[in-house]
């Protein structure tokens, strides 16, 4: 595992663009390039880069209406990257155009020995929190319409477990007197020569 750690402002910048024109001279991408290239391209929405530059497996998310005017004209910057074998984590910084700075991270995985961004992974801690405020929010609502049905029936189920129990308790009675008329209890044998001299 290789771990950078860059970091923020000018300086990050300065070291960013001098990684990015020292790995154009390579062939492959660098996962830092292909991180810097990709989140340019979306902010500017070019849809050629976009795609270029994403997983084959995360195309199909790429138009997102929930992100997409998100990240216009937003900037990024670079910090803390982790690369293990053919996958990678950069820490990101995505700031928007009314100055307001997220971190996330930026996840690549190699294809056909490129580094390409799995954009879904990346972009569901943007969308990840407020799906599962949803979820809960869902999950509450439904608990309580579940509570007041319960509500509403429990004096009904109350009824019905008393009335099942007393129907119950006759049919038990009733199967006792069938038993009793089916098989009667025999007087105790008497001994007839008992108490005789």
């Amino acid at each position: 595992m290789i771990n950078y750690n860059l970091p923020r402002g000018p300086v990050a910048l300065a070291a960013g663009l001098f990684l990015l024109l020292l790995s154009a001279c390579q062939t492959e991408k660098s996962a830092l390039e292909t991180s810097s290239i990709f989140w340019s391209a979306i902010a500017k929405n070019d849809i050629v880069s976009i795609k270029k530059y994403c997983t084959t497996e995360s195309q199909y998310l790429l138009i997102s209406p929930q992100l997409s005017s998100r990240f216009d004209n937003a900037t990024f910057e670079y910090g803390k990257i982790l690369i293990d074998g053919n996958q990678a984590t950069i820490e990101s910084f995505v700031t928007s155009p009314l100055n307001k700075t997220r971190t996330f991270n930026t996840y690549l995985v190699k294809e056909s020995k490129r580094w390409k961004v799995d954009y879904r992974r990346s972009t569901v801690q943007f969308l990840g929190n407020k799906i599962i405020e949803n979820v809960f929010k869902s999950l509450n609502s439904l608990g309580e319409t579940f509570n007041r049905q319960l509500e509403k029936q429990l004096p009904l189920i109350e009824k019905e477990f008393e009335s099942f129990g007393q129907e119950l308790k006759k049919g038990l009675d009733d199967f006792n007197d069938e038993l009793d008329k089916s098989f009667p209890q025999k007087e105790p044998h008497t001994d007839p020569y008992k108490n005789s001299i």
